[in-house]
Protein backbone atom coordinates (compact mmCIF):
# COMPACT_ATOMS: atom_id res chain seq x y z
CA UNK A 1 0.00 0.00 0.00
CA UNK A 2 2.86 2.37 0.79
CA UNK A 3 5.84 3.29 -1.31
CA UNK A 4 8.44 5.82 -0.26
CA UNK A 5 9.99 8.63 -2.29
CA UNK A 6 12.90 10.36 -0.56
CA UNK A 7 14.34 13.82 -0.93
CA UNK A 8 11.40 15.47 -2.69
CA UNK A 9 9.77 17.14 0.30
CA UNK A 10 10.49 17.98 3.91
CA UNK A 11 8.20 15.59 5.67
CA UNK A 12 7.45 15.31 9.35
CA UNK A 13 4.68 14.08 11.54
CA UNK A 14 5.08 13.58 15.22
CA UNK A 15 2.99 10.51 15.45
CA UNK A 16 3.48 7.55 17.56
CA UNK A 17 2.19 4.97 19.78
CA UNK A 18 3.65 1.52 19.67
CA UNK A 19 7.30 0.61 19.48
CA UNK A 20 8.55 -1.18 16.40
CA UNK A 21 8.51 -4.54 18.16
CA UNK A 22 4.93 -4.16 19.39
CA UNK A 23 3.37 -2.74 16.24
CA UNK A 24 0.64 -5.36 15.88
CA UNK A 25 -1.29 -3.95 18.84
CA UNK A 26 -3.84 -1.13 18.67
CA UNK A 27 -2.78 2.17 20.26
CA UNK A 28 -4.05 3.29 23.60
CA UNK A 29 -6.72 6.00 23.53
CA UNK A 30 -5.03 9.34 22.90
CA UNK A 31 -5.27 12.30 25.23
CA UNK A 32 -6.58 14.49 22.42
CA UNK A 33 -8.41 13.47 19.25
CA UNK A 34 -9.28 15.87 16.46
CA UNK A 35 -12.29 15.88 14.22
CA UNK A 36 -11.97 14.57 10.68
CA UNK A 37 -10.88 17.31 8.32
CA UNK A 38 -12.98 17.85 5.23
CA UNK A 39 -11.28 17.23 1.88
CA UNK A 40 -10.47 20.21 -0.29
CA UNK A 41 -12.01 20.19 -3.81
CA UNK A 42 -9.79 18.80 -6.57
CA UNK A 43 -9.17 21.83 -8.73
CA UNK A 44 -5.62 23.17 -8.60
CA UNK A 45 -2.04 22.02 -9.09
CA UNK A 46 0.11 22.69 -6.02
CA UNK A 47 3.75 22.41 -5.05
CA UNK A 48 4.98 20.45 -2.07
CA UNK A 49 7.49 21.88 0.42
CA UNK A 50 10.43 21.14 -1.88
CA UNK A 51 8.72 22.79 -4.85
CA UNK A 52 7.85 19.51 -6.58
CA UNK A 53 4.56 19.58 -8.51
CA UNK A 54 1.71 17.61 -7.00
CA UNK A 55 -1.86 16.97 -7.94
CA UNK A 56 -4.71 18.87 -6.30
CA UNK A 57 -4.61 19.22 -2.52
CA UNK A 58 -7.04 16.75 -0.95
CA UNK A 59 -6.76 17.65 2.72
CA UNK A 60 -4.33 18.89 5.35
CA UNK A 61 -4.05 18.99 9.13
CA UNK A 62 -1.75 20.84 11.54
CA UNK A 63 -0.81 19.35 14.90
CA UNK A 64 0.87 20.99 17.89
CA UNK A 65 2.90 18.56 20.01
CA UNK A 66 2.24 18.51 22.93
CA UNK A 67 -1.24 19.92 22.32
CA UNK A 68 -2.67 21.80 25.33
CA UNK A 69 -0.57 19.67 27.67
CA UNK A 70 -1.65 16.35 26.19
CA UNK A 71 0.94 13.59 25.88
CA UNK A 72 -0.60 11.99 22.80
CA UNK A 73 -3.26 12.59 20.19
CA UNK A 74 -4.63 11.69 16.79
CA UNK A 75 -5.60 13.58 13.67
CA UNK A 76 -7.73 11.97 10.99
CA UNK A 77 -6.32 12.96 7.63
CA UNK A 78 -9.23 11.55 5.68
CA UNK A 79 -12.10 9.23 6.40
CA UNK A 80 -13.15 6.06 4.59
CA UNK A 81 -14.42 6.94 1.12
CA UNK A 82 -13.54 10.63 1.37
CA UNK A 83 -10.97 10.57 -1.44
CA UNK A 84 -11.09 8.70 -4.73
CA UNK A 85 -7.48 8.65 -5.94
CA UNK A 86 -4.08 7.44 -4.78
CA UNK A 87 -2.57 10.00 -2.43
CA UNK A 88 0.82 11.59 -1.88
CA UNK A 89 1.21 12.23 1.87
CA UNK A 90 3.69 14.91 2.91
CA UNK A 91 4.74 15.57 6.50
CA UNK A 92 6.52 18.75 7.55
CA UNK A 93 7.81 19.66 11.01
CA UNK A 94 9.62 18.11 13.93
CA UNK A 95 10.38 18.22 17.65
CA UNK A 96 12.36 21.24 18.85
CA UNK A 97 14.54 21.32 21.91
CA UNK A 98 16.73 24.12 23.21
CA UNK A 99 19.83 22.66 21.59
CA UNK A 100 18.63 20.68 18.57
CA UNK A 101 15.83 19.83 16.19
CA UNK A 102 14.66 16.23 15.72
CA UNK A 103 13.08 15.83 12.27
CA UNK A 104 9.88 13.87 12.18
CA UNK A 105 11.34 11.55 9.55
CA UNK A 106 13.84 10.27 12.12
CA UNK A 107 11.13 9.90 14.75
CA UNK A 108 8.97 7.98 12.28
CA UNK A 109 11.87 5.63 11.61
CA UNK A 110 12.95 4.74 15.13
CA UNK A 111 11.49 7.07 17.73
CA UNK A 112 13.66 9.28 19.92
CA UNK A 113 14.39 9.58 23.62
CA UNK A 114 14.57 13.26 24.52
CA UNK A 115 16.13 14.55 27.73
CA UNK A 116 15.28 17.84 29.39
CA UNK A 117 15.14 19.39 32.83
CA UNK A 118 11.95 20.48 34.49
CA UNK A 119 12.02 22.15 37.91
CA UNK A 120 15.58 20.90 38.27
CA UNK A 121 14.64 17.26 37.68
CA UNK A 122 16.02 15.29 34.73
CA UNK A 123 13.14 14.10 32.54
CA UNK A 124 13.15 11.84 29.52
CA UNK A 125 10.37 11.16 27.05
CA UNK A 126 10.03 8.74 24.19
CA UNK A 127 8.67 10.49 21.07
CA UNK A 128 7.06 8.22 18.53
CA UNK A 129 4.98 8.48 15.36
CA UNK A 130 2.67 6.15 13.44
CA UNK A 131 0.01 6.01 10.75
CA UNK A 132 -3.15 3.98 11.14
CA UNK A 133 -5.44 2.91 8.33
CA UNK A 134 -9.16 3.09 9.04
CA UNK A 135 -10.69 0.09 7.24
CA UNK A 136 -14.30 0.20 5.99
CA UNK A 137 -15.28 -2.33 8.64
CA UNK A 138 -14.06 -0.10 11.44
CA UNK A 139 -11.11 -0.27 13.81
CA UNK A 140 -7.51 0.59 13.07
CA UNK A 141 -4.62 -1.08 11.30
CA UNK A 142 -1.11 0.21 11.84
CA UNK A 143 0.54 1.40 8.61
CA UNK A 144 4.23 2.12 8.60
CA UNK A 145 5.85 2.99 5.25
CA UNK A 146 9.23 1.36 4.62
CA UNK A 147 12.04 3.72 5.57
CA UNK A 148 15.60 2.71 4.81
CA UNK A 149 17.28 5.41 6.88
CA UNK A 150 16.51 8.63 8.72
CA UNK A 151 16.18 11.69 6.51
CA UNK A 152 14.89 15.22 6.75
CA UNK A 153 12.50 14.54 3.88
CA UNK A 154 9.85 11.93 3.33
CA UNK A 155 7.05 11.70 0.78
CA UNK A 156 4.82 8.65 0.99
CA UNK A 157 2.51 7.50 -1.77
CA UNK A 158 -0.60 5.62 -0.63
CA UNK A 159 -1.75 3.76 -3.74
CA UNK A 160 -4.83 2.31 -1.98
CA UNK A 161 -5.97 5.53 -0.31
CA UNK A 162 -9.47 5.41 -1.80
CA UNK A 163 -10.22 2.16 0.12
CA UNK A 164 -9.44 3.33 3.65
CA UNK A 165 -9.14 6.37 5.87
CA UNK A 166 -5.86 7.51 7.36
CA UNK A 167 -5.10 8.62 10.89
CA UNK A 168 -1.94 10.21 12.29
CA UNK A 169 -0.96 9.29 15.85
CA UNK A 170 1.66 11.05 17.97
CA UNK A 171 3.00 10.41 21.43
CA UNK A 172 5.41 12.12 23.82
CA UNK A 173 5.45 9.77 26.82
CA UNK A 174 7.72 8.35 29.48
CA UNK A 175 9.19 5.13 28.06
CA UNK A 176 7.74 1.88 29.29
CA UNK A 177 9.72 -1.38 29.56
CA UNK A 178 8.99 -3.93 26.86
CA UNK A 179 9.17 -7.64 27.56
CA UNK A 180 11.40 -9.85 25.47
CA UNK A 181 11.82 -13.61 25.66
CA UNK A 182 15.17 -14.81 24.36
CA UNK A 183 13.68 -18.25 23.82
CA UNK A 184 11.45 -16.88 21.06
CA UNK A 185 14.42 -16.63 18.75
CA UNK A 186 15.03 -13.90 16.23
CA UNK A 187 16.89 -10.66 16.73
CA UNK A 188 16.30 -8.85 20.02
CA UNK A 189 15.08 -5.27 19.89
CA UNK A 190 17.53 -2.35 20.30
CA UNK A 191 18.01 -2.39 24.03
CA UNK A 192 20.40 0.10 25.65
CA UNK A 193 19.32 -1.04 29.12
CA UNK A 194 18.22 -4.64 29.92
CA UNK A 195 17.01 -5.47 33.46
CA UNK A 196 15.41 -8.84 34.22
CA UNK A 197 14.62 -9.38 30.53
CA UNK A 198 12.79 -6.03 30.35
CA UNK A 199 14.13 -3.67 27.69
CA UNK A 200 14.19 0.06 28.48
CA UNK A 201 14.71 2.28 25.42
CA UNK A 202 16.52 5.01 27.40
CA UNK A 203 20.34 5.05 27.34
CA UNK A 204 22.42 7.20 29.64
CA UNK A 205 22.06 10.79 28.38
CA UNK A 206 24.91 12.71 26.81
CA UNK A 207 25.09 15.99 28.82
CA UNK A 208 25.13 18.07 25.63
CA UNK A 209 21.79 16.53 24.63
CA UNK A 210 19.99 17.60 27.79
CA UNK A 211 17.71 20.54 27.06
CA UNK A 212 16.56 23.19 29.50
CA UNK A 213 13.13 23.25 27.83
CA UNK A 214 10.49 20.55 27.30
CA UNK A 215 10.04 19.13 23.79
CA UNK A 216 7.62 20.94 21.49
CA UNK A 217 6.85 20.72 17.81
CA UNK A 218 4.50 21.55 15.00
CA UNK A 219 3.45 19.06 12.34
CA UNK A 220 1.73 19.73 9.05
CA UNK A 221 0.41 16.77 7.11
CA UNK A 222 -0.88 17.35 3.60
CA UNK A 223 -2.38 14.85 1.17
CA UNK A 224 -2.22 15.52 -2.56
CA UNK A 225 -3.77 13.55 -5.37
CA UNK A 226 -1.23 11.17 -6.89
CA UNK A 227 -3.29 10.77 -10.06
CA UNK A 228 -0.93 11.73 -12.89
CA UNK A 229 -3.87 12.97 -14.91
CA UNK A 230 -4.45 15.62 -12.24
CA UNK A 231 -0.92 17.00 -12.55
CA UNK A 232 -0.95 20.01 -14.87
CA UNK A 233 1.72 22.36 -16.13
CA UNK A 234 2.37 25.70 -14.50
CA UNK A 235 4.80 28.45 -15.38
CA UNK A 236 5.90 31.28 -13.14
CA UNK A 237 8.26 34.23 -13.40
CA UNK A 238 10.91 33.95 -10.68
CA UNK A 239 13.22 36.92 -11.32
CA UNK A 240 13.02 40.41 -12.81
CA UNK A 241 16.24 42.41 -13.26
CA UNK A 242 16.13 46.00 -14.51
CA UNK A 243 19.08 48.06 -15.68
CA UNK A 244 19.19 50.56 -12.80
CA UNK A 245 18.54 48.03 -10.06
CA UNK A 246 14.98 49.12 -9.39
CA UNK A 247 14.11 51.04 -12.56
CA UNK A 248 15.10 51.80 -16.16
CA UNK A 249 15.08 54.42 -18.92
CA UNK A 250 15.26 54.25 -22.71
CA UNK A 251 18.85 55.54 -22.59
CA UNK A 252 21.29 53.07 -24.11
CA UNK A 253 22.78 50.92 -21.36
CA UNK A 254 19.79 51.60 -19.05
CA UNK A 255 17.13 50.13 -21.30
CA UNK A 256 17.35 46.39 -20.61
CA UNK A 257 14.98 44.22 -18.59
CA UNK A 258 15.75 40.56 -17.81
CA UNK A 259 13.14 38.05 -16.67
CA UNK A 260 13.55 34.40 -15.73
CA UNK A 261 10.80 31.80 -15.51
CA UNK A 262 10.45 28.18 -14.41
CA UNK A 263 8.03 25.41 -15.33
CA UNK A 264 6.53 22.71 -13.14
CA UNK A 265 5.07 19.73 -14.89
CA UNK A 266 5.94 17.88 -18.10
CA UNK A 267 7.06 20.82 -20.24
CA UNK A 268 10.67 21.82 -21.03
CA UNK A 269 11.75 25.32 -20.05
CA UNK A 270 12.93 26.03 -23.59
CA UNK A 271 9.26 25.92 -24.63
CA UNK A 272 8.47 29.09 -22.65
CA UNK A 273 7.14 31.94 -24.77
CA UNK A 274 7.08 35.57 -23.63
CA UNK A 275 4.69 38.49 -23.85
CA UNK A 276 5.65 42.08 -23.00
CA UNK A 277 2.92 44.70 -23.15
CA UNK A 278 2.00 48.14 -21.87
CA UNK A 279 0.93 47.80 -18.24
CA UNK A 280 -2.68 48.47 -17.42
CA UNK A 281 -3.84 50.83 -14.72
CA UNK A 282 -2.17 54.08 -15.81
CA UNK A 283 -2.63 56.77 -18.47
CA UNK A 284 0.63 56.14 -20.33
CA UNK A 285 0.57 54.42 -23.71
CA UNK A 286 4.01 52.81 -23.60
CA UNK A 287 5.46 51.33 -26.77
CA UNK A 288 6.30 47.66 -26.07
CA UNK A 289 8.85 45.54 -27.97
CA UNK A 290 7.63 43.64 -31.01
CA UNK A 291 6.63 40.02 -30.18
CA UNK A 292 8.97 38.62 -32.84
CA UNK A 293 11.92 40.13 -30.97
CA UNK A 294 11.25 38.27 -27.73
CA UNK A 295 12.23 34.69 -28.49
CA UNK A 296 11.73 31.60 -26.32
CA UNK A 297 13.33 29.98 -23.32
CA UNK A 298 13.57 30.33 -19.52
CA UNK A 299 15.37 33.70 -19.67
CA UNK A 300 14.54 36.79 -21.69
CA UNK A 301 16.43 40.07 -21.91
CA UNK A 302 14.57 42.71 -23.87
CA UNK A 303 15.25 46.36 -24.70
CA UNK A 304 12.76 49.12 -23.92
CA UNK A 305 11.93 50.75 -27.27
CA UNK A 306 12.19 54.48 -27.93
CA UNK A 307 8.97 56.27 -27.00
CA UNK A 308 6.82 58.95 -28.63
CA UNK A 309 7.34 62.34 -26.95
CA UNK A 310 3.74 63.33 -27.67
CA UNK A 311 2.76 61.02 -24.80
CA UNK A 312 3.88 63.58 -22.20
CA UNK A 313 0.88 65.28 -20.59
CA UNK A 314 0.19 68.97 -21.05
CA UNK A 315 -1.49 69.20 -17.65
CA UNK A 316 0.47 70.95 -14.94
CA UNK A 317 1.96 69.32 -12.90
CA UNK A 318 0.37 65.92 -13.65
CA UNK A 319 0.98 62.60 -11.85
CA UNK A 320 3.41 59.71 -12.22
CA UNK A 321 0.54 57.60 -13.59
CA UNK A 322 0.52 60.00 -16.55
CA UNK A 323 4.29 59.86 -17.11
CA UNK A 324 6.09 56.70 -15.89
CA UNK A 325 6.72 53.86 -18.35
CA UNK A 326 5.48 50.47 -17.15
CA UNK A 327 5.42 47.07 -18.83
CA UNK A 328 3.72 43.76 -17.95
CA UNK A 329 5.59 40.54 -18.64
CA UNK A 330 3.93 37.12 -18.94
CA UNK A 331 5.51 33.70 -19.55
CA UNK A 332 3.48 31.07 -21.43
CA UNK A 333 3.67 27.32 -22.04
CA UNK A 334 1.32 24.95 -23.85
CA UNK A 335 0.33 21.68 -22.20
CA UNK A 336 -0.16 18.31 -23.90
CA UNK A 337 -3.85 19.07 -24.40
CA UNK A 338 -3.03 22.25 -26.30
CA UNK A 339 -4.14 24.61 -23.53
CA UNK A 340 -2.01 27.73 -23.06
CA UNK A 341 -0.85 28.28 -19.48
CA UNK A 342 0.02 31.86 -18.51
CA UNK A 343 2.14 32.90 -15.55
CA UNK A 344 0.98 35.69 -13.32
CA UNK A 345 1.98 39.01 -14.87
CA UNK A 346 4.88 40.91 -13.32
CA UNK A 347 5.41 44.63 -13.89
CA UNK A 348 8.57 46.64 -14.47
CA UNK A 349 7.82 50.31 -13.77
CA UNK A 350 9.97 53.42 -13.78
CA UNK A 351 10.47 55.04 -10.41
CA UNK A 352 10.11 58.80 -9.96
CA UNK A 353 13.77 59.64 -10.59
CA UNK A 354 13.99 57.61 -13.79
CA UNK A 355 10.67 59.09 -14.93
CA UNK A 356 12.35 62.50 -14.61
CA UNK A 357 15.47 61.29 -16.37
CA UNK A 358 13.32 59.87 -19.18
CA UNK A 359 12.35 63.46 -20.05
CA UNK A 360 16.02 64.26 -20.68
CA UNK A 361 16.38 61.12 -22.83
CA UNK A 362 13.31 61.62 -24.99
CA UNK A 363 13.83 65.36 -25.53
CA UNK A 364 17.57 64.90 -26.25
CA UNK A 365 18.76 67.34 -23.62
CA UNK A 366 21.80 69.26 -24.88
CA UNK A 367 23.99 68.49 -21.88
CA UNK A 368 23.04 64.83 -21.57
CA UNK A 369 21.02 62.81 -19.09
CA UNK A 370 21.68 63.57 -15.40
CA UNK A 371 22.84 60.68 -13.26
CA UNK A 372 20.45 59.33 -10.65
CA UNK A 373 22.66 60.59 -7.81
CA UNK A 374 22.32 64.18 -9.02
CA UNK A 375 18.68 64.26 -7.92
CA UNK A 376 17.83 65.26 -4.36
CA UNK A 377 14.47 65.45 -2.65
CA UNK A 378 12.97 68.96 -2.82
CA UNK A 379 9.23 69.57 -2.62
CA UNK A 380 7.91 71.38 -5.70
CA UNK A 381 6.51 74.91 -5.43
CA UNK A 382 5.43 77.82 -7.60
CA UNK A 383 7.89 80.55 -6.60
CA UNK A 384 10.52 81.43 -3.96
CA UNK A 385 12.00 77.95 -3.70
CA UNK A 386 14.50 75.59 -5.27
CA UNK A 387 12.15 73.24 -7.15
CA UNK A 388 9.76 74.74 -9.67
CA UNK A 389 9.34 71.35 -11.37
CA UNK A 390 6.68 68.65 -11.40
CA UNK A 391 8.33 66.11 -9.10
CA UNK A 392 9.46 65.70 -5.52
CA UNK A 393 13.10 65.70 -6.66
CA UNK A 394 15.33 68.38 -8.18
CA UNK A 395 18.92 68.95 -9.28
CA UNK A 396 21.02 71.59 -7.57
CA UNK A 397 24.57 71.45 -8.88
CA UNK A 398 26.92 71.68 -5.88
CA UNK A 399 29.35 73.99 -7.68
CA UNK A 400 26.55 76.30 -8.71
CA UNK A 401 25.12 76.28 -5.17
CA UNK A 402 28.51 77.30 -3.74
CA UNK A 403 28.88 80.11 -6.29
CA UNK A 404 25.35 81.33 -5.58
CA UNK A 405 26.10 81.41 -1.85
CA UNK A 406 29.17 83.48 -2.60
CA UNK A 407 27.06 85.92 -4.64
CA UNK A 408 24.59 86.22 -1.78
CA UNK A 409 27.41 87.04 0.64
CA UNK A 410 28.82 89.63 -1.73
CA UNK A 411 25.38 91.24 -2.12
CA UNK A 412 25.29 91.68 1.63
CA UNK A 413 21.62 92.66 2.10
CA UNK A 414 19.48 89.69 3.30
CA UNK A 415 16.31 91.79 3.06
CA UNK A 416 16.66 92.14 -0.71
CA UNK A 417 18.06 88.67 -1.52
CA UNK A 418 15.41 86.28 -2.83
CA UNK A 419 15.89 83.17 -4.99
CA UNK A 420 12.68 82.59 -6.94
CA UNK A 421 13.61 79.28 -8.57
CA UNK A 422 16.58 77.06 -9.42
CA UNK A 423 15.28 73.81 -10.97
CA UNK A 424 12.75 73.03 -13.69
CA UNK A 425 12.28 69.62 -15.33
CA UNK A 426 12.38 69.53 -19.16
CA UNK A 427 8.65 68.97 -19.82
CA UNK A 428 7.71 71.84 -17.52
CA UNK A 429 10.37 74.04 -19.10
CA UNK A 430 9.09 73.22 -22.61
CA UNK A 431 5.36 73.18 -22.06
CA UNK A 432 4.57 75.70 -19.34
CA UNK A 433 7.23 78.47 -19.22
CA UNK A 434 6.57 81.51 -21.46
CA UNK A 435 9.53 82.56 -23.62
CA UNK A 436 11.30 79.35 -22.71
CA UNK A 437 14.88 78.45 -23.57
CA UNK A 438 14.75 74.75 -24.53
CA UNK A 439 18.34 74.31 -23.34
CA UNK A 440 17.87 76.28 -20.11
CA UNK A 441 20.44 75.62 -17.39
CA UNK A 442 17.52 75.44 -14.95
CA UNK A 443 17.18 71.81 -16.14
CA UNK A 444 20.69 71.11 -14.81
CA UNK A 445 20.33 72.94 -11.50
CA UNK A 446 22.85 75.50 -12.71
CA UNK A 447 20.65 78.59 -13.02
CA UNK A 448 18.64 80.78 -10.68
CA UNK A 449 16.14 83.60 -11.03
CA UNK A 450 16.87 86.30 -8.43
CA UNK A 451 14.08 88.68 -7.45
CA UNK A 452 14.51 92.43 -7.98
CA UNK A 453 12.93 95.07 -5.78
CA UNK A 454 10.70 96.93 -5.04
CA UNK A 455 7.77 94.50 -5.10
CA UNK A 456 5.24 95.48 -6.30
CA UNK A 457 6.21 98.26 -8.72
CA UNK A 458 3.38 100.80 -8.81
CA UNK A 459 4.97 103.87 -10.33
CA UNK A 460 7.59 105.06 -12.80
CA UNK A 461 9.83 105.71 -9.81
CA UNK A 462 9.48 102.07 -8.76
CA UNK A 463 10.43 100.97 -12.28
CA UNK A 464 13.50 103.18 -12.26
CA UNK A 465 14.53 101.80 -8.85
CA UNK A 466 14.03 98.25 -10.16
CA UNK A 467 16.22 99.00 -13.19
CA UNK A 468 18.98 100.30 -10.95
CA UNK A 469 18.59 97.23 -8.68
CA UNK A 470 18.66 94.88 -11.69
CA UNK A 471 21.80 96.53 -13.06
CA UNK A 472 23.70 96.42 -9.76
CA UNK A 473 22.83 92.73 -9.17
CA UNK A 474 23.66 91.81 -12.77
CA UNK A 475 27.03 93.55 -12.60
CA UNK A 476 27.91 91.84 -9.33
CA UNK A 477 26.99 88.43 -10.76
CA UNK A 478 29.00 88.93 -13.93
CA UNK A 479 31.96 90.08 -11.85
CA UNK A 480 31.82 86.78 -9.94
CA UNK A 481 31.84 84.64 -13.08
CA UNK A 482 28.13 84.19 -13.75
CA UNK A 483 26.49 84.54 -17.11
CA UNK A 484 23.21 86.47 -17.12
CA UNK A 485 20.25 86.79 -19.42
CA UNK A 486 20.26 90.15 -21.21
CA UNK A 487 17.72 92.73 -20.14
CA UNK A 488 14.93 93.27 -22.63
CA UNK A 489 14.50 96.55 -24.51
CA UNK A 490 13.32 99.31 -22.17
CA UNK A 491 9.96 100.80 -23.14
CA UNK A 492 9.50 104.43 -22.12
CA UNK A 493 6.58 106.80 -22.16
CA UNK A 494 6.71 110.12 -24.07
CA UNK A 495 7.99 111.84 -20.93
CA UNK A 496 10.82 109.30 -20.55
CA UNK A 497 9.28 107.24 -17.70
CA UNK A 498 9.97 103.47 -17.83
CA UNK A 499 6.74 101.56 -18.43
CA UNK A 500 8.12 98.07 -19.24
CA UNK A 501 10.46 95.88 -21.30
CA UNK A 502 10.22 93.93 -24.55
CA UNK A 503 12.02 90.61 -25.09
CA UNK A 504 14.90 89.30 -22.98
CA UNK A 505 14.76 89.45 -19.22
CA UNK A 506 12.18 91.64 -17.54
CA UNK A 507 12.81 93.96 -14.64
CA UNK A 508 11.28 91.46 -12.20
CA UNK A 509 14.31 89.13 -11.91
CA UNK A 510 17.93 88.63 -12.84
CA UNK A 511 18.66 85.23 -14.44
CA UNK A 512 22.12 83.95 -13.48
CA UNK A 513 23.74 80.72 -14.67
CA UNK A 514 26.95 78.74 -14.84
CA UNK A 515 27.76 76.33 -17.63
CA UNK A 516 27.64 72.85 -16.02
CA UNK A 517 30.48 71.74 -18.30
CA UNK A 518 32.74 74.21 -16.50
CA UNK A 519 32.04 72.78 -13.05
CA UNK A 520 32.45 69.10 -13.67
CA UNK A 521 29.20 67.27 -14.50
CA UNK A 522 30.29 63.96 -16.12
CA UNK A 523 27.43 62.54 -18.21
Amino acid sequence: MWTLRRGSAVVVALVGGLLAFACDESPVAPDRESETSAPVPNFALLLDSAGAPRGPLLTEVTIEVPDSGANSGTQTLWGVGQIQTPAVVELVGGIDLENRHIPGSAILTEGFVLYYRQDGELMFRFVSMAFYALPPAGGQQWQQPPVAEASDSLVMVDSDAANHGLQVYWSVEAPEPVGYNFNDGGDPPPCPLMISFLCYPAPNPDPEHISATPPQGTIRVRAFSADTAAVAITVRIDTVIVANGTSFTTKRGEDSVTVRASVTGPAPTDSIRWMVRDAAGDSVQAIAPAPENLGRGPELTWVVPAQDTSRWPTVHPGTLAQKSLAFEMVAQVTDSAGAVRDSAAVVARQDEIDTMREEYVEFSHLRGVPRRQEFERHQPCTIVCINNGHYAFAIVNPGFADSLTGLQTAWGDPATWQVNVIYRNPVHNRRHVPGRDLDSFHQDGCAADLQTFPVPRNSPADNQFALDFWTRLRDLAVGRGFETEALGTIIRAANGDIIGTRGGSGLGHVHVELDPCQIGIPR
